[in-house]
């Protein structure tokens, strides 16, 4: 992480933008940051990188996401559930199969009506069963929901 000099601006007392920075001479920004990062951060600010692209070999993490509009009761949101559950079993039969790699954390992220959320996760600790665990990841979000009340 880039030590910020105050100096470089930033909205609301945050992060500076490219735009922010962009004021500064590459002279400037050395002087502030340092030689090798204010040449790096003057030429980054504009666009300029010439880093080679890395090659990723395999994804980090399954996902599975939907939005949805307000469910009237649990029975509605169980429904939403089962169905990211098959989604997200699929991707992780394929994982599975493919590149034989087990999850080891699920995580259920959740919004409220207005707009009060969280997080919550708990281990993978077994195998999931031969279809990807549909069954396990709903009951695991089923239970993870209940507990966020």
């Amino acid at each position: 992480s880039l030590e910020q000099p105050s100096t470089l601006g930033g909205v609301g007392g945050g992060e500076p933008l490219a735009v922010d920075v962009q004021r500064f001479s590459q002279r400037e920004l050395e002087q502030m940051c340092g030689d090798k990062t204010g040449q790096w951060l003057f030429r980054v600010v504009r666009g300029v990188d010439d880093e080679p692209v890395k090659e990723r070999d395999m994804i980090k993490s399954c996902q599975a996401f939907k939005s949805f509009s307000a469910v009237p009761d649990l029975n509605a949101l169980e429904k939403w559930i089962v169905m990211l559950s098959h989604e997200l079993a699929e991707r992780i039969l394929f994982e599975k199969t493919e590149h034989n790699r087990q999850p080891k954390l699920f995580t259920l992220m959740y919004r409220g009506v207005r707009g009060a959320g969280g997080t919550r996760s708990c281990a993978l600790p077994y195998a999931c069963s031969a279809d990807g665990g549909s069954r396990d990841v709903a009951q695991m979000a089923t239970a993870l929901q209940s507990a966020a009340r």
